[in-house]
């Protein structure tokens, strides 16, 4: 075993041991609306098989000891059936939904319900039972049905446990004979030679039966394989590997007999891709992109059998395919996260998820098991009758205007994968405020962490987006969005872009904005350009006074631009080649930082940057409001007699000027226990409101963010109100939120906002 591996299974080791954190009994979060939660007697942590369809759109789920069949859709029908005792894992690793899932495959076929694992049972539809063995008791195995009623059951690990791997390539048939006994016979094993470099095992493989009865084996960990089984011939044959190669991709077979693996974890964005395996050729070709990254998912075909749903998986969205149709769209969400939850598709647009695990935090590593079921109406046409997925994204992009609201990029909030850091997005999401309608777009052509995205015409958004992908080729990328068709555009990057820590370039830009059809790119380093998209066209503009970290920025409908918080250096660190006096000196980073106290302010009649007056306190997040305002909620140190300094946080706005500072109340039930590391402050996103001064202020405490806000900063008494909470993935509240407030029309204006800001916009 080598290094990668032993280090491996000692984190799914960790993962189990790890104790819950404050605030572990902390509530889920509330179900999204069309959502229905179950949290039935049903123990749903003990679940050691994948669940399956029953009759009259009733769910079967295994547990150890009994068979639970469920009518998710009416109260309190549950039918407990009991189950022979079988050989199911015991102690901390017991369950589907927890670190090793499906440690039994579970299958349906015209015989019944097949249960397959370090033991045999077919449960036939009459509710009797029969038990075997397979020649090699073995437990994560894969199995697929064939024609004939037989099942082929491939791989898996010796039971009972140890370190033996010699089950990994074992393939075996089981069937039940005339005479209603199991039977079961060995099959040619799995060609492949794992005695040479890399892993001793072979796992992480999607296992599907083509269209004309063989099995496809694609993917895994270590090596990326492609082979095919003929049942008839009993032999295999090795194909050209995937394109990308990707660990747990899900593999379904089309009706028109094509097979589409979709994300998995791997190399080169295998996340955000898919392939398509053409049986004629035997070969595979790039597949349409995802929006979002699916991992540890499921894929499952619907009712109609013309859309495949991917659900399940790192975070709580499910998408959509539907064959004919250009595009892979979002169909529907749910409140939790349910990573490795068991999928089943019931009639009429319907989707249940049971168990599966979340993570509330992103010290939790392999999460905790999310409890109960979901059951979701999807939206299998892409019509677009769901939530967003925007609101569970941070550092996106987030605009609106004229009632066409557009979420773009960003880092997908809360998800996780053992030690790995987030996942990014390629997201592009549209909706009509109007209609009530989301839209799925063409999705940005790298996964994209932080994103910026500005206005620069009423047909075009210029977005910039850095990469924060595994060995991805762009590490940003510059273009213009259609607002109306969804096409993007790809531009020149402006001369030395990247942010690439490895050769010690650290510029980082931030696209902070747009006016009169330019835009504005501030780099870390202090440097600005104005950027014209028609043609491409990159103007220096004054360098900023200071170089700054982490800022935020806002061009302002007069030309003005505010650039705010982050932290300022208190010492340049810059170098140029040796024996090269002539040769310019290369920026490479911040010494010692400091939290900044001061903005600056771009005017453009001078043609000037302008510092602001300093703030009191220290660090912590902004906001800037549509007229320069700056609202900023940082720590001030206070000596309180013989106990020494203490820290608060202390909340401060700005005129639009930056020459003077004036302190708000916070809120009256603000948590004592919480630094400004773990506060959120937001002004809307969109100018063109009812409500320019409104501020929102979050604070993250024991497993929870609640929120407040005020409508008018400028309002006294100052009068916090509060917006509720939300528990993550979430940082804000999901759905429309009412204001109370009209706009000159007499129409309500409402909010949406998310990790990514806030919007408000107004409801016919």
């Amino acid at each position: 075993m080598d290094l990668k591996q032993k280090l491996r299974r000692l984190l799914l080791i960790a993962g189990t041991c790890l104790l819950a954190p404050a605030w572990a009994d902390s509530p889920p979060p509330s179900p999204l609306p069309g959502e229905q939660v179950r949290y039935e007697d049903v123990p749903f942590r003990e679940q050691f098989a994948p669940p399956l369809a029953g009759p009259d759109n009733s769910l079967y789920v295994f547990t150890e000891a009994a068979r639970w069949q469920i009518w998710p859709l009416e109260a309190g029908r549950v039918k407990r059936l009991p189950l022979a005792k079988f050989e199911v894992p015991v102690g901390p690793r017991i369950g589907y939904s927890e670190n090793y899932p499906a440690r039994y495959a579970s299958l349906a076929t015209a015989q019944g319900h097949w249960l397959i694992g370090p033991s045999l049972e077919l449960i036939r539809p009459d509710g009797s039972r029969l038990s075997g063995r397979l020649k090699w008791p073995r437990h994560q195995i894969k199995a697929v049905d064939l024609a004939d009623g037989s099942i082929l059951v491939i791989g898996g690990y010796s039971w009972p446990e140890k370190r033996d791997y010699s089950a990994n390539l074992k393939l075996e048939r089981v069937w039940l004979d005339a005479g209603n006994r199991i039977q079961s016979e060995e099959l040619p094993p799995i060609p492949l030679d794992l005695k040479g470099p890399g892993s001793g095992e072979l796992y992480g493989y999607g296992a599907v039966r083509t269209a004309n009865g063989q099995l496809l084996l694609a993917g895994s960990e270590y090596h990326n394989i492609s082979l095919l089984f003929d049942p008839e011939k009993r032999s295999w044959r090795k194909l050209t590997g995937l394109p990308r190669p990707r660990n747990d991709p899900a593999l379904t077979l089309l009706p028109d007999g094509r097979i589409w693996a979709t994300g998995g974890s791997g190399w080169r964005m295998a996340e955000t891709t898919s392939e398509l395996w053409n049986p004629q050729t035997q070969t595979w070709s790039p597949g349409p992109d995802l929006p979002v990254p699916m991992v540890d998912h499921r894929a499952v075909l619907n009712d109609r059998r013309d859309t495949v749903l991917l659900a399940g998986g790192y975070h709580p969205a499910v998408l959509g395919w539907k064959m004919g149709k250009d595009g892979v769209f979002v169909a529907a969400r749910h409140g939790e996260q349910r990573r490795l939850a068991g999928v089943v598709g019931l009639p009429g647009d319907r989707l249940v998820l049971t168990g599966g695990r979340h993570a509330r935090d992103y010290g939790e590593g392999w999460g905790r098991s999310t409890a109960g079921l979901s059951v979701l109406n999807v939206d299998s046409n892409g019509s677009g009758t769901h939530l967003p997925v925007w609101p569970i994204t941070r550092s996106g992009a987030l605009l609106e205007r004229q009632g066409q609201l557009f979420a773009i990029g960003g880092l997908l909030h809360h998800a996780h994968n053992g030690s790995e850091d987030d996942n990014g997005s390629r997201l592009v999401e549209r909706f009509d405020t109007a209609k009530g309608l989301y839209q799925t777009l063409p999705p940005l052509p790298l996964v994209a962490g932080p994103t910026q995205a500005a206005w620069i015409s009423e047909q075009e958004i210029l977005v910039h987006a850095e990469n924060v992908g595994r060995e991805q080729d762009n590490r940003q990328w510059l273009g213009l969005l259609n607002p109306r068709s969804g096409a993007l555009r790809t531009l020149p990057l402006p001369t030395n872009p990247t942010y690439i820590m490895s050769d010690g370039i650290h510029r980082k830009m931030q696209l902070v904005g747009a006016h009169a059809g330019r835009a504005w790119l501030i780099a870390e380093d202090g440097e600005a350009l104005r950027v014209s998209p028609r043609p491409p066209h990159y103007e220096p503009a004054l360098r900023l006074q200071r170089q700054r970290r982490d800022f935020s920025g806002r061009v302002l409908a007069d030309g003005r631009v505010v650039i705010a918080g982050g932290q300022v250096e208190s010492e340049l660190v810059a170098a140029r080649p040796a024996n090269c006096k002539d040769c310019p000196t290369r920026y490479l980073g911040f010494g010692p930082q400091l939290p900044a106290r001061r903005h600056e302010i771009y005017d453009p009649q001078a043609a000037t940057w302008s510092s602001s007056a300093p703030s009191r306190a220290a660090g912590g997040p902004v906001g800037i409001f549509a007229d320069g305002a700056v609202a900023k909620l940082g720590e001030l140190s206070e000596r309180k007699g013989e106990a020494g300094e203490r820290t608060i946080p202390l909340l401060e706005i700005a005129d639009p000027t930056g020459k003077s500072w004036r302190s708000l109340p916070l809120p009256g039930d603000f948590p004592t226990d919480v630094t400004v590391a773990n506060a959120y402050l937001h002004t809307l996103r969109n100018d063109n409101t009812n409500l320019p001064r409104a501020l929102f202020l979050g604070a993250w405490s024991s497993g929870e963010i609640q929120w407040w806000w005020l409508d008018d900063i400028d309002t006294v008494p100052n009068t916090w109100r509060p917006f509720g909470k939300a528990v993550p993935p979430y940082t804000f509240p999901p759905g429309e939120i009412a204001t109370g407030k009209k706009n000159e029309r007499g129409q309500p204006i409402v909010l949406q906002g998310g990790a990514a800001g806030v919007i408000a916009y107004p409801r016919p």
